[in-house]
């Protein structure tokens, strides 16, 4: 092992979770992440939504500039705008915050606010049809159908993309094939 190699792999070590095995190296899950996995599985299985908010507030107690504690808390937070708008502050680019925080405020009556939100996930990644989908049933139920079908078109074009996409296997000499040629060619 090199000097750099090795000054690598002392610094690494001393990592939260490194356990050193000779010259190798594994990290183990950190409390941060068991707190986030805790909190995740307590919520969806036992539905305890006191034990699983504690276990996010320990989690962002450990990395305060982390924003999934706020993000997989929002659900079972007293206050998800506001939860979901800390991982947002924290993770601007987070079109799940986004997409969430937008579904908020349609369940609170907030169009406007919600449209809002849509939007900004829409300029995170233009290519994911959901927040499309999720204005156009804003749009339409607040009478805006024209406004709507051209998003509702919008988010069908992505997913017919996406599975015209699905349909096709890169093969190792870089050609593209439909998955069901590929299968009569296993076949023949």
């Amino acid at each position: 092992m090199t000097d750099s190699g090795r000054a690598r792999f002392e610094k690494w070590s001393r990592l939260e979770g490194a356990v050193i095995n000779g010259r190798h190296m594994r990290l183990s899950d950190t409390r941060f992440e068991n707190l986030l996995h805790d909190g995740l599985v307590t919520m969806q299985i036992t539905g305890d939504k006191k034990h699983a908010r504690q276990l996010f507030e320990e989690a962002s107690a450990i990395e305060q500039d982390n924003y999934l504690p706020f993000l997989f808390g929002s659900p079972v937070s007293p206050d998800a705008v506001s939860c979901l708008q800390k991982a947002l502050k924290l993770n601007p680019d987070s079109i799940k915050a986004w997409i969430l925080l937008g579904e908020v405020f349609m369940r609170n009556g907030k169009a406007i606010d919600a449209i809002k939100s849509f939007e900004s996930a829409v300029r995170v990644y233009p290519n994911y049809g959901i927040p499309y989908l999720r204005t156009a049933d804003l749009l339409k139920k607040i009478g805006e159908q024209s406004q709507a079908e051209k998003l509702f078109d919008r988010a069908r074009e992505l997913q017919l993309y996406k599975d015209k996409i699905g349909e096709l296997d890169v093969f190792t000499n870089g050609t593209m094939m439909p998955n069901s040629e590929k299968s009569l060619e296993r076949k023949g």
